[in-house]
């Protein structure tokens, strides 16, 4: 069975995987029967630059990016405002809408992020967010890059939840601690300035019971997908696997 290489996971209601075949770059849908066995070596993906993807140059291995695709990659120019190499796209992205946004998974902790104001709900969704909140609003993205950091340091809010957070906090929700932070930011000068008009909570809902077991390969049903994790049901019990942890692996497929 021919190996294939994942390049990227995309979660959503109907999630769907990246891959490399040879040299060129497929994607499949992953919303029925699925059968994928991951190797346990990771190798470089390569790179996107905005309109196609490239193989690594220099054929790294033990990492999801060598320094020189990372430096490729256009992911930079979302993560970090860095435009190296996208000098054309600086003045057209930095100048469109932007949100700063609230999300809780579960627990104690609450994450502060930025996305383009279009895109706000699909990025909560890929992220497995329990509740959510559009916080503020701007029309560029160097002052929302800067007021998230402002709130990070103020109100103690994270800027990335780790997938071992994630499970372990799977189900624990406790919207008194997303409406407590609101809250707080509500009463707080100059932040309550920049609010949108009433804040409130979004749910995300999903299909996961309350018993799986964690496994590194899939082969059921698809049941869900939650952010990094993908559920899948087999005979009468349900599994989950950790799709951002599989990026950059090889796998073989029944699927295909």
């Amino acid at each position: 069975m021919q190996n294939l290489h994942l390049i990227s996971y995309l979660s959503s209601e109907s999630p769907s995987i990246y891959y490399w075949s040879e040299d060129q770059s497929e994607k499949l849908e992953l919303n029925s029967q699925i059968n994928l066995n991951f190797s346990a070596e990771r190798f470089c993906i390569g790179y996107y630059n905005g309109q196609n993807r490239f193989r690594c140059p220099n054929n790294s291995i033990n990492c999801l990016q060598c320094p020189t695709c990372k430096y490729s990659d256009i992911s930079k120019v979302y993560t970090r405002l860095n435009f190296t190499g996208f000098e054309h796209l600086a003045e057209k992205l930095s100048s469109e809408y932007y949100s700063i946004y609230l999300a809780y998974f579960g627990g104690s902790s609450v994450k502060v992020g930025v996305t383009q104001t279009k895109r706000i709900e699909k990025r909560l969704r890929e992220q497995g967010a329990d509740l959510w909140t559009r916080l503020m609003d701007f029309d560029n993205a160097n002052n929302a890059y800067t007021m998230e950091k402002l709130l990070q340091e103020t109100f103690g809010l994270k800027n990335s939840v780790t997938s071992k957070y994630k499970i372990q906090n799977l189900g624990k929700i406790d919207n008194k601690i997303i409406e407590k932070t609101i809250q707080e930011i509500k009463t707080s000068d100059p932040f309550n300035d920049y609010l949108v008009e009433n804040p409130f909570v979004n749910k995300i809902n999903y299909k996961i019971p309350n018993n799986f077991s964690i496994v590194e390969n899939i082969d059921g049903e698809f049941l869900e997908s939650k952010g990094n994790f993908l559920f899948y049901r087999k005979d009468d019990s349900v599994f989950v696997v950790n799709m951002k942890e599989k990026e950059g692996r090889l796998f073989s497929s029944g699927t295909l």
